[in-house]
This record gives structure tokens, C-alpha cells and sequence, in this order.
């Protein structure tokens, strides 16, 4: 369980993007922590979202793998996990929303010979939950990116949302009426929001830092009387 959790932790991290020293960094973690679940010579994790993309990772990696992993490397682009009984290496594709977004490749130690089935159905299991670590930062991703939108429709603390020509010459309105010592009329029907557009013009004025009380004057007695 603590693996299964290092994983999915740590292919998010690795989604999210960082520069390609801390990259690196988190790949070798991820590939240390196979080694730890599958008897492995040797593995390559790459990330991109084609065949080509894979390829060129690989060619940026050669140097530093003495395993030839770029025949296997076609082959779990083309066929998907896989396990070559001749080689002992086995390969697997990593998706992302139902596309590719990398593949993670080993070679078995050869004392596991007999077990490449076994192994192969653990580094499945592996980029399954590898999987869902990448699909759960791009859901992150994707709500920051929502709240962005949302925020570019709201208007700066005022609560008032849209972006149609007159909500912006109302928010041009507040936006120069604000900054001024006078009295201000808003009218309007019940629903309409006159307290939203009164809130704006108090939080964007000189006075913002002090209480904004609203009162209900309908709903204020009319025997209601004010003393001193």
C-alpha cells in the first residue's frame, strides 16, 4: 500500500511539470521504487505523448543505459505492454485520460526468467497507478484553470459577475465614481443588485478599510423611533 501510494504521489509530482533537474529526480525515485517491487537489470521511464516524442526521449537517455531498450520501446507504442521472453525485457504504456503519455521499461534479472509473466502483470499494475497519478495532477490542472476563467468573469472583490458591455460601463462607472467624497444614489428594483454594486463602489474607495453596514429600510418598523 505504502508503494502503491509512493507512486501515484510521486508520478503527480513528476506530471506537474517542473524543471528537468527535479524531473530526473523523480523519475530515478519512481525507478528505484520498481526495482524495490520487480528484480530489474535495468529500466527507463519516458514521458511524451506520441511514439516520436518517446523516441526522442530516448535518444536524449541513451548515453546513460547500456540496455538497448529502443526495440522495445516501438514495440509498447505499437502493440502496448509486452514481455520478450528472449531479452527478459517487458514494457508497458503509461495513458493519460485514455492517451499516451509515456511508457516504462525494464529488463527482469535473469534469475526471474521463469517469472516474466508474473512480473509483467506487476509493472502493469505499476503503470496503472502511475496512470492515475498523472491524471489526477491534470484534473488539479484543469480546475486551476477553471478557477482562472472564473475569476477573470468576476470582477475584484465586488461579486459581480459577467462581461457584457453594460456590466463593464457599470464596472467602469464604480471604477471612477469610487475614488470620490459624494453621495451616491443606486436605484434600482428589488433583485437587481444595488447592495453588490454599493459593496463595490465601498471596497474600491478610500474609505474600504472601514465596516460596510447595509440596512433593510423595509424592513425597519414605522414606530421605530431614533433617540440620542
Amino acid at each position: 500500500l505504502l508503494a502503491a501510494c509512493s507512486l501515484v504521489f510521486l508520478s503527480r509530482a513528476l506530471a506537474a511539470g517542473m524543471d528537468d533537474e527535479q524531473n530526473t529526480l523523480l523519475q530515478n525515485q519512481i525507478l528505484r521504487l520498481v526495482g524495490d517491487l520487480i528484480p530489474i537489470d535495468g529500466a527507463v521511464l519516458l514521458l511524451g505523448a506520441s511514439a516520436g516524442a518517446l523516441h526522442a526521449r530516448w535518444i536524449e537517455c541513451t548515453a546513460k543505459h547500456a540496455i538497448d531498450f529502443a526495440p522495445a520501446l516501438a514495440r509498447v507504442c505499437e502493440e502496448g505492454a509486452f514481455v520478450s521472453a528472449d531479452s527478459r525485457i517487458a514494457g508497458v504504456p503509461l495513458y493519460v485520460a485514455g492517451a499516451l503519455g509515456g511508457a516504462l521499461l525494464v529488463r527482469i534479472a535473469e534469475r526471474e526468467a521463469a517469472r516474466l509473466s508474473v512480473h509483467l502483470e506487476t509493472l502493469t499494475a505499476i503503470a496503472s497507478l502511475s496512470s492515475i497519478g498523472f491524471e489526477a495532477n491534470r484534473e488539479v490542472e484543469t480546475l486551476k484553470a477553471e478557477k482562472a476563467l472564473l475569476q477573470e468573469q468576476i470582477a475584484v472583490q465586488t461579486g459581480i459577475v459577467g462581461n457584457s458591455p453594460v456590466i463593464r460601463r457599470l464596472l467602469d462607472l464604480i471604477e471612477r465614481v469610487a475614488p470620490r467624497d459624494t453621495t451616491v444614489l443606486i436605484a434600482g428594483e428589488s433583485g437587481t443588485g444595488k447592495e453588490l454594486v454599493a459593496r463595490a463602489l465601498h471596497q474600491k474607495s478610500p474609505r474600504c478599510e472601514r465596516p460596510f453596514v447595509a440596512v433593510n429600510c423595509a424592513a425597519l418598523s414605522e414606530t421605530l423611533r431614533l433617540e440620542e
